[in-house]
């Protein structure tokens, strides 16, 4: 095994590493080499309405916790003192705390970068509202949580059947609403029943009937 960028032959000891290493931006190999966090996934609340069957974190609309705005933006300033350069933004569903849009324009306004990941139930009013912060440089990528486009299979992960539709229409909320389609990234929690159609679904991630492009990941050099 050859080496890669700052990382020598016998640092990549795990099969897998020499391909990993190669994706991964200069920024954030220099900082594994240095042992410096430079990204933090957190947890705003436990709410959701992804009624995902699978969920670890046991998330509903009913039973959860939300903290609160002003221990938010005290952990974010924490954070840029550490020196964490971004946050990804999960739950539950982040777009179920109360204050999320303020929080996160908080957070831009530190110097943070933003990754919104949710459970896919995006209305029109909600996709501009994201659109106007990554229109000020606020949020850098939206996630968008849709498994499969086969009802059969959504209904054995998911409690909800009406949810696929509304998950599918809220992609198209977030390109209507004019939020670049590089910065709109599909999830997908890969189980049994997801990969007996996992190649339907990549297909329509790469290129779906209205000649609109997913993209897996974002080309960054700066973080």
């Amino acid at each position: 095994m050859t080496s890669r960028g700052c990382y020598s032959a016998e640092m990549l000891t795990q099969p897998g590493d020499e391909t990993f290493f190669r994706f991964t931006s200069p920024g954030k190999q220099k900082a594994v080499e240095e042992l410096q966090p430079i990204q933090v996934d957190f947890e705003v609340t436990t709410r959701c309405a992804g009624s995902c069957r699978f969920c670890f974190t046991s998330s509903t609309t009913g039973n959860y916790t939300t903290m609160p705005t002003v221990k938010v933006k005290e952990l974010l300033d924490e954070f840029v003192g550490l020196g964490i350069r971004a946050i990804h933004w999960l739950g539950g569903d982040p777009l179920m705390h109360p204050d999320i849009y303020d929080i996160i324009a908080y957070a831009g306004k530190t110097g943070l970068r933003s990754n919104l990941f949710t459970a896919g139930i995006i209305s029109k009013e909600a996709a501009q509202k994201l659109a106007r912060l990554v229109e000020e440089d606020c949020l850098h990528l939206v996630g968008i949580h849709i498994d499969t486009l086969r009802q059969e299979v959504h209904d054995i992960i998911n409690r909800n059947p009406k949810l696929l539709s509304i998950k599918i229409q809220s992609y198209y909320n977030l390109i209507e609403a004019g939020i670049p389609k590089p910065k709109i990234r599909p999830c997908m929690t890969y189980t049994k029943p997801v990969a007996t159609a996992v190649e339907e679904t990549f297909d329509w991630y790469a290129q779906d009937k209205g000649g609109n492009v997913w993209y897996l990941g974002e080309a960054v050099d700066n973080y």
